[in-house]
Parts: C-alpha cells; structure tokens; sequence
C-alpha cells in the first residue's frame, strides 16, 4: 500500500506533502465544528434554547436521534422552550400568569421543572 502510494502521480504544485485523508477529514470537521459553536455563541435570540444546550456538540444529543417521534417532539420543545408549560401559554397570552402551578414560586419552564421546582 505505501508503495502504490508512493509511485502514484501528484496533481498540483511541487513540491507536493502528502496527507492522510483521515487527518484531512478530521481538521475539517473540528474546524466546521468550530465554526458552528462560534455561529452559536454570537447568535442574540434562542435563549431558552442556549441555556439548555450552550455547546452544538454534546454527548447526549446522538441520544435523541434513537428517540421515537413522540418522545422526541416532547425533548425538542423541552430544549427550545416551546413546551406546553405556564410560561410559554402565557407569554402567547393564553395564561393570566406565567407562575408555576404546583409550588408558585417562579414561572413555569422547562428549566424551573427540571432543575428548581421543589415540587418534583
């Protein structure tokens, strides 16, 4: 294999270095990568969407592709902020207070559910 490699032509200007197109691969998807968390970071609007995913790439987020369609529709909105929850109803004026039903201590989203409702 390294001989074939070695005896084939080069296209391009000399002197020509070769690179494993693993290693090619490799730097442009960091670098895509990279890109996309700097897009991300600079973007001024999604900030429910922001708090709860501040890095594009995480380790759960490959978990939500095996999700069935109902389970992930109710991840998504969760993740966005568009769930069916006090806050969002009322912000769409569909509720007389964006507080939180079960402990009324501060409005109802995703992140008061998962991580500050004491009644959960």
């Amino acid at each position: 294999l390294a001989k074939t490699g070695a005896s084939q032509k080069t296209h391009g200007l000399e002197p020509s270095v070769p690179i494993q197109n693993n290693l090619l691969k490799d730097k442009i998807a960091k670098w895509c990568q990279q890109m996309h968390q700097r897009e991300w970071d600079l973007r001024k609007d999604c900030r429910q969407s922001k708090l709860t995913t501040p890095k594009v790439k995480n380790k759960w987020s490959n978990n939500l592709r095996k999700l069935d369609y109902n389970k992930l529709r109710i991840a998504t909105q969760i993740l966005i902020g568009h769930a069916n929850l006090q806050r969002h109803r009322y912000i769409m004026k569909m509720e007389d207070t964006p507080i939180c039903p079960k402990c009324t201590e501060e409005g109802e989203t995703a992140i008061h559910l998962l991580t500050r409702c004491p009644a959960f």
